[in-house]
């Protein structure tokens, strides 16, 4: 459960930094809240979001309202995940770095190996994530 959740904490915080420059805007304007399991990068539990078990990642526009960055986003769904992989992949460290799935500290020591076995399942369409 802990891979999983640390896996999940470092690909939403690469989706938000890839998203960021797909759409050309600054960190505080893209929002990142991550659902389903407790614990770090921003974690509330399924419980308090009324979701299942299953970790979900919400990338979103961070403005009440909305200023226009959720539906071309949206449409950029498959470039987002494959730039997303090739940044994660992209840096030689082994465990993560603030570069591609941030600091240890923040998403644990196998969040770049996790976060590309998700991207990889997403990306495909097949594998189970651990």
């Amino acid at each position: 459960m802990a891979e999983r959740r640390d896996g999940v904490a470092g690909l939403g915080i690469s989706l938000r930094s890839v998203a960021q420059i797909l759409l050309m805007c600054e960190r505080h304007d893209i929002g990142l809240a991550i659902h389903g399991d407790e614990g770090r990068a921003g974690g509330t539990g399924a419980e308090a979001s009324g979701a299942t078990d299953d970790p979900q990642i919400f990338v979103y526009d961070n403005y009440p309202g909305g200023i226009g960055f959720s539906g071309p986003l949206f449409g950029l769904y498959e470039q987002l995940l494959a730039r997303t992989r090739e940044l994660v992949s992209g840096y030689p460290c082994e465990t993560g770095c603030p570069a591609c799935v941030g600091p240890v500290g923040l998403t644990g020591p196998t969040a770049k190996r996790v976060a590309l076995h998700i991207l990889d399942a997403l990306i495909g369409g097949v594998g189970e994530v651990p």
